[in-house]
């Protein structure tokens, strides 16, 4: 079996597949969402970091983009969810599913041995 790391980025890609799985959504609202999720709200992570994941995504066919315009309002690019990106999201959840109970697992090792010791 293939070792799994989970860090910033699959927590990201895993949740923007997830948003874009309920319908479109722009760039601005994902990034809304994701502070929600705690991802973007630390120090040098800013909002416009989800704008490069967005491209990558788009370049991998994971999602795709197309520009509207809302009655006077500027040009805004919409996102949307392709089914690639569906199937991509189902093997990203399970790596974070195996992550977290391997994550789950070492924090009742350190309460038993190290807390419970103390």
């Amino acid at each position: 079996m293939r070792s799994k790391v989970i860090g910033i980025d699959l927590c990201v890609r895993c949740s923007v597949l997830l948003l874009l799985s309920n319908g479109t959504s722009h760039g601005y609202e994902l990034s809304n969402a994701l502070k929600k999720f705690k991802l973007f709200n630390e120090p040098g992570n800013s909002s416009a970091s989800i704008y490069a994941y967005l491209r990558k995504m788009e370049e991998e066919g994971l999602i795709l983009s197309e520009w509207t315009i809302e009655g006077k309002q500027k040009p805004k690019r919409v996102y949307s969810l392709t089914e690639s990106g569906r199937l991509k999201l189902g093997e990203l959840v399970a790596s974070v599913a195996e992550c977290a109970g391997a994550l789950f697992e070492l924090v009742e090792i350190y309460r038993k041995q190290v807390l419970s010791a103390d």
